[in-house]
Parts: C-alpha cells; sequence; structure tokens
C-alpha cells in the first residue's frame, strides 16, 4: 500500500464493519441532556414556542407562515412607506417582544445546560442571544426612523397635492443637481 496507490485507486476498501446510525454522536449526546420540556415550563408564554421551536405539527408550521406573511407585509408597506402609525408600532412591538422572548428561552437554555452542551453549540447559542439584544438595543432608532419616513411621505405627499406643478419642478432641480454632482465624481 502506497499512496501512489491509494491516488490511483488501485486500493481497495474493506467492507465496513460498523453501521453510521450507530455511530457515537458526542453533540447528540449532549444535546440529548437538554430537557427542553423543563425549559419551556419556565418560559410560558414565548414567542420562541410559537415561532421558532422545532415542530413537524402542520397546523403550527401553517400559522407560522402567516404571521411571516403578515409581518412581510407590514415591512414592505414600512419600505414604502405607506404603513400607518399603528401597523409600524405594533410590529415593532411584536418584533421587539419577539426577540426578548428569543434572550429569555437562550438564557435559560445556557443557564441551565451550558455545562453540557459543546463548546461550539454553547457559543452559537451565546451568539444568538448576543443578536436578539443587539436588535433590543436598535429598537427605539428603527421605530424613530420608520415614523420619520412616514411623516416624510405624508408631508410631500400633502406638497404634491397642494401644487403639483411646483413640486414636479422641485423634482426635476433635484434630479438636475444630482446628475451635475455625479458628473463631479
Amino acid at each position: 500500500l502506497t499512496t501512489d496507490t491509494v491516488i490511483a485507486g488501485d486500493v481497495e476498501m474493506p467492507p465496513q464493519d460498523y453501521d453510521p446510525e450507530l455511530a457515537y454522536d458526542a453533540k447528540m449526546e449532549a444535546w440529548s441532556k437538554v430537557d427542553l420540556d423543563v425549559v419551556r415550563e419556565a418560559t410560558t408564554d414565548n414567542l420562541y414556542w410559537t415561532m421558532a421551536a422545532q415542530t413537524d405539527d402542520p397546523s403550527i408550521v401553517e400559522a407560522r407562515e402567516a404571521k411571516r406573511a403578515e409581518l412581510k407585509a407590514i415591512e414592505t408597506k414600512m419600505m414604502a412607506r405607506h404603513a400607518s402609525e399603528q401597523e409600524i408600532r405594533d410590529y415593532y412591538a411584536y418584533q421587539e417582544k419577539l426577540s426578548e422572548d428569543y434572550v429569555i428561552v437562550l438564557t435559560e437554555i445556557l443557564e441551565r445546560y451550558g455545562n453540557v452542551l459543546p463548546e461550539d453549540d454553547y457559543a452559537g447559542q451565546a451568539l444568538a442571544r448576543t443578536m436578539h439584544l443587539n436588535k433590543l438595543q436598535e429598537m427605539p432608532n428603527k421605530i424613530s426612523r420608520a415614523l420619520e419616513q412616514r411623516q416624510i411621505f405624508i408631508d410631500q405627499k400633502q406638497e404634491w397635492m397642494a401644487d403639483k406643478d411646483a413640486y414636479r419642478a422641485k423634482l426635476e432641480a433635484q434630479a438636475e443637481e444630482a446628475n451635475r454632482a455625479l458628473g463631479k465624481i
């Protein structure tokens, strides 16, 4: 047996004498010690269980997809600056609650089972928690920006409705100025 014969494919591999399904899996063993029912009991009425926990239940999957579609529709309206103030506030209230609930569940998992999780899985759970904490810190600014964009749209619409020709002339002047600025680059 030489490297050349292995590279050339002239080596016949012996048959596998073990079943890969029965192979030892340290991660699986570690996660088998995590009792999600205990975590669920400690974190009742938590959106994590509604929106993220693994499930094979088609009704839960369907409800999640419906909620995500509803949120996407509001997000699309916000991007187009057509969402109402209430829609904006409701959207971000839901996002805030979702991130808060993720933090609660992830903290519970890390505090109860952090000592049995593989290092990379612990780090992944901690990173997910940190990301949700960061989202929570950014939330007030996101709400303010969305409300500001909505107000800008309302003001522009009112300006347009008051004098369409003047508004069109203003936009054309802005476009001309932008083209001049691009020519300087």
